[in-house]
């Protein structure tokens, strides 16, 4: 009984990996040279990233610096550092409203103007950017949405502590974009998740009526606000959202997941949209319109939300508008990182998906060929009939994952393929234990989930064994 069973869903699972393949070739239409280097050395040893979108909807790859152009790299010993702000006060503006800005190419660089025909369709831009700590390279990420070909935007920070150390970098990036609007605020947080408690405050202090809202460790080719925006000329689109991939993976621990982010998370992006329709969104990047923003409460609705980035795609496709999937790839910066802390994200994801969306995520269990066909030699022993199942479930998984890595451009996900077995057992895991418990960490916080995902601080853990105590006492 137990053979056949797992027997079945190993070929639904096969079914379910074949027709990611062709939605993904289908939507995202290989035309870049997969075995170019994401991050190639240009003169003087500088580093820029290579466009990972692919071609369609909406202008050609422009690249991310001319010649001469550095990437200036983060603060260190020496460096000017401002003081920070005090709680709930604005970090200098270097451009007043009305002022035109103009994108720079940075220090030492030609300043590229995006004005010209056709830059009356492209309506003026607020980029919200909640950030928390240093990430990997965190100024050339932050940099890389200083260089956009984009006629007119600002940029605002929020953090939640004013000793927080990314504040120097973005003080550093003011004095390296003088001609740029940027904005820093510290906010104290009003919500359980401090990410939207942080939108909330941007969103009441951003200059316009188009919202970009972008997390910390992406980074951005010049081309990615022209992108984004394009499709909200179109009334009945709500908001736009854009897929991720890993890149940068400088242990076997980010290896893992950038191999989740390309070949496991992106096609299962492509499935959700054509089975249930594109009803939810990806912090990597959501733009939307304020009005629409605010028609469902602004993001002091979603302060109490987990899954805030779903939460707002669903709730702007209940306004009766369409969430659009852009082609535009978006590039996390992963660096090295520990097993635990990948634990504990990938745990949170999938706490975060089974509160959300309970009735979907056991569906999940048919992604997992080669899990499911490992369980099956292991229960039922190595038969000849099993382990073709099992060499079957490995064949496909590494042919698909080279192809849709192919289709997208992704050569982190290739550079460490030979690992997919050990993150597909590693994702069957997080899975089990994802939807087995309701208690997270988030940016070394401890959180618990309750209902339709909304969360509440954890009491610690001397606290929750006293509150117990008290409990059996009375």
């Amino acid at each position: 009984m137990i053979a056949t069973l797992l027997t079945a869903l190993i070929l639904i699972s096969w079914i379910y990996w074949l027709v990611a393949l062709w939605l993904v070739l289908d939507f995202f239409r290989p035309t870049t040279p997969i075995f170019q280097p994401t991050f190639a050395q240009g003169k003087g040893g500088r580093s820029s990233p290579s466009p990972l979108r692919r071609g369609g909807q909406g202008g050609e790859v422009v690249s991310p610096a001319g010649p001469g152009d550095e990437v200036v790299s983060p603060a260190g010993p020496g460096d000017e550092v401002a003081s920070p702000a005090s709680q709930g006060d604005e970090v200098a503006s270097p451009a007043s409203q009305g002022d035109e800005v103009v994108s720079p190419a940075g220090p030492g660089g030609e300043v590229v103007s995006s004005s010209g025909p056709g830059s009356e369709a492209m309506p003026p831009v607020s980029i919200l950017k909640p950030v928390k700590g240093l990430d990997f390279e965190a100024y050339q990420n932050f940099a890389s949405f200083c260089r956009q070909d984009y006629p007119e935007y600002e940029l605002l920070f929020g953090v939640a502590d004013a000793d927080d150390p990314v504040i120097p970098l973005i003080e550093r990036l003011k004095r390296e974009f003088p001609h740029l609007s940027i904005r820093l605020f510290v906010v104290r947080p009003t919500g359980a998740n401090r990410k939207a408690s942080l939108l909330h405050h941007l969103a009441g202090q951003a200059r316009y009526e188009t919202l970009v809202v972008s997390d910390s460790d992406m980074r951005v080719t010049p081309d990615y606000l022209r992108r984004v925006v394009a499709p909200l000329a179109d009334p009945t689109v709500g908001l736009v959202t854009c897929p991720y991939l890993g890149v940068q993976a400088r242990n076997l621990t980010a290896g893992l997941e950038a191999l989740h982010m390309g070949v496991t998370f992106l096609p299962s992006i492509a499935v959700a949209r054509q089975v249930i329709g594109m009803r939810f969104a990806m912090g990597a990047s959501v733009t939307l319109r304020r009005r629409d923003l605010e028609a469902i409460g602004g993001f002091a609705a979603l302060a109490d939300y987990l899954a805030d980035d779903y939460q707002l795609g669903a709730r702007i496709a209940a306004l009766g508008l369409k969430v659009r999937l852009s082609d535009y790839i978006m590039q996390c910066v992963l660096g090295a990182d520990r097993f635990w802390d990948q634990w504990e994200r990938e745990v949170r994801w999938m706490r975060c998906a089974s509160v959300s969306r309970p009735t979907q995520y056991p569906g999940l269990l048919l992604s997992y060929a080669t899990p499911l066909a490992l369980a099956l030699v292991l229960l039922t022993g190595p038969t000849p009939a099993h382990m073709q199942l099992l060499l079957g479930s490995l064949m496909l998984r590494w042919v698909v994952a080279w192809l849709v890595s192919g289709a997208t451009g992704d050569r982190e996900s290739r550079r460490w393929l030979l690992w997919l077995p050990v993150r597909d057992v590693l994702s069957a895991l997080t899975w089990i234990v994802g939807g087995l418990g309701r208690e997270i960490t988030w940016r070394g916080e401890r959180f618990v989930l309750t209902a339709h995902g909304r969360m509440a601080l954890a009491p610690s853990r001397w606290g929750a064994r006293l509150v117990g105590w008290w409990r059996r006492l009375h």
